[in-house]
Formats: structure tokens, C-alpha cells, sequence
């Protein structure tokens, strides 16, 4: 649905989506957007907000980015922007754990084919908590 308003060549839109668990209950978007911008682009955007809502809520609790006193917008940007890397780096690390633990199992997959004798557990990747843990102990302890 079209909203009047907005500048040279931008459009102001209202989505509505069905859920598709729920086919009762409808969400409502305030779009802004430029003037050829899809109704598919439109929808896969409202649908991204959960994962960065997901993320700020996994930064909440894993590397404290709710958990800031500052007096200054300085000291604001230098919390948010230190949080925000470490949550980037500790969501590095789990991805390549988990593609490491992926192909570990291929390849302890292929050995017991082969020796079926041999047993071996694969390591259990580490958690987002684990892993911050363990970079508090190594920096500043």
C-alpha cells in the first residue's frame, strides 16, 4: 500500500505480511524505499529483522553490549564498536568450529569405514560463552 510523502524518487509504503504458522496474525512494515524497489527485496528485508534482531540479543549476552556506562558519545562509539567486533570475531570462531567438527566427522566417517575397529569421539566445539570465557582468562588475567 502506497503512503503519500517522501523525497524525489523515494516512496513511503506500508507491508503487510502473513505469518505462515500463524495465518490469523499479520505483521505491519513502514517501508521506505526508493521508488523501483520490488515487493520480493521489500519482504526479504522485513524478513532479515529477526536475524539482526537475534544478533544483537546474542551480543547482549555474550560480550556485554547492553552493559555500558558512558558519559560521553566517545566512550558510547569505543564500547559499541569493541562489543561489535568481539561478537564478529567469537562468531568466526564458531562457524569455522563447526566446519572443522563438519569435517572431522567426514573424515571419521571414512576411517571407521575403512577400520571399523577404531572408535574415536570428535571435540565438542566450544560455545560463544566458552570461547569469552577463555579470551578473559588469556588477555586479562
Amino acid at each position: 500500500m502506497r503512503v503519500n510523502g517522501g523525497s524525489a524518487g523515494w516512496s513511503r509504503h506500508v507491508l503487510v505480511r502473513r505469518r505462515m504458522a500463524a495465518p490469523d496474525k499479520l505483521d505491519y512494515y513502514s517501508v521506505y524505499a526508493p521508488d523501483r524497489t520490488r515487493l520480493e527485496a521489500a519482504v526479504r528485508a522485513a524478513g532479515c529483522r529477526w536475524k539482526i534482531e537475534t544478533g544483537f540479543e546474542d551480543g547482549k549476552g555474550a560480550v556485554g553490549l547492553d552493559e555500558y556506562e558512558v558519559r560521553t558519545w566517545t566512550g558510547w562509539y569505543r564500547h559499541i564498536t569493541l562489543a561489535i567486533c568481539a561478537h564478529a570475531v567469537l562468531n568466526v570462531i564458531r562457524v569455522r568450529a563447526a566446519q572443522a567438527e563438519g569435517n572431522q566427522r567426514r573424515n571419521l566417517t571414512a576411517r571407521s569405514q575403512v577400520q571399523s575397529s577404531t572408535s574415536v569421539a570428535p571435540c565438542l566445539p566450544l560455545t560463544i560463552l566458552e570461547v569469552r570465557r577463555l579470551l578473559w582468562q588469556l588477555v586479562w588475567q
